[in-house]
């Protein structure tokens, strides 16, 4: 389904942008490593990018947005992404950081988020994401989590009482139907 979303997606709206963070098996180590390919993404750097150039395009994009005081938030933001020159010692300030490069981003252009496996992320970055999942005013911003149930058994409220949630549950298919 989200493939086909997304094929459809530049028909529907050429400007929108896309960024998909993956959650790998083992993400309760890394626990905003997803973030990374977002923020490359929305920002324009390479895989291959090293610290400085993290940090200063990030300096810069926020800059072209008309962002004053920027040190704090390039310094969250890095450090998120591996590319810090400190460790985040403020969760809510980190936080924050995150929802306001979303809503930067979204302002920009339309922006989907994609976060996909999302039960096997750490519980840091599910409460990044139900954080962000409330953006302050309306945006062209819309965000995806793909995830399997399990993630119902650490999160039971998973979703839950947020503002224009919806919930999809898709059972397996059988052998016949593959």
């Amino acid at each position: 389904l989200l493939e086909e979303f997304l094929d459809r997606l530049p028909e529907i709206e050429p400007r929108t942008k896309v960024a998909i963070a993956q959650c790998l098996p083992y993400g309760q180590r890394l626990t905003y490593w997803p973030l990374r390919g977002v923020l490359y993404r929305l920002v324009g750097l390479s895989d291959d990018a090293k610290q400085h150039e993290v940090r200063a395009a990030i300096r810069a994009w926020l800059q072209a947005s008309g962002m004053e005081a920027l040190d704090r938030e390039v310094e969250l933001l890095a450090a998120t992404v591996g590319a810090g020159e400190t460790e985040v010692s403020d969760r809510s300030a980190l936080l924050a950081a995150w929802r306001t490069f979303f809503e930067i981003a979204a302002q920009r252009s339309p922006l989907v988020l994609v976060f996909e496996d999302l039960h096997w992320s750490s519980d840091s970055l599910l409460d990044l994401f139900e954080f962000v999942m409330q953006p302050r005013g309306e945006l062209p911003l819309l965000m995806i989590a793909l995830t399997r149930p399990e993630l119902l058994d650490r999160r039971p409220t998973w979703g839950g009482g947020r503002r224009n949630y919806i919930s999809i549950s898709l059972e397996p298919l059988t052998d016949a139907d593959t």
